[in-house]
């Protein structure tokens, strides 16, 4: 296991898939410190993985066996912008959120 803290703007994503290859296993992103006692995080609009549709090939392809989200508005958002073609092909195992 692995953990990403992200400490970036809540407009931008933690992690942003455009269309290539990507294999996230056993990962934890979390936004921020994580208060104690925990506590949700305030509501901002914070995304923690955005995948964007795409036109070029491979369209998605994520494989993501076992992953969590801490503190995010969204954990994870598909989306088919910015060029209106799918984000698909997306393989989820088994995912934990808390707090988003």
């Amino acid at each position: 296991m692995s953990r990403l803290v992200y400490i970036g703007p809540a407009d931008k994503p933690a992690i942003t898939n455009r269309g290539m290859g990507l294999r996230l296993d056993g990962l934890t992103i979390q936004r921020g410190a994580y208060p104690s006692p925990p506590a949700p995080a305030e509501r901002d609009g914070s995304i923690g993985l955005l995948i964007e549709g795409y036109n070029g090939i491979p369209t998605g392809k994520i494989c993501a066996p076992q992953m969590s989200f801490l503190q995010f508005d969204t954990a994870i958002y598909a989306s088919a912008k910015p060029t209106e073609n799918h984000a698909d092909q997306n393989q989820f195992g088994y995912i934990w959120a808390q707090h988003c």
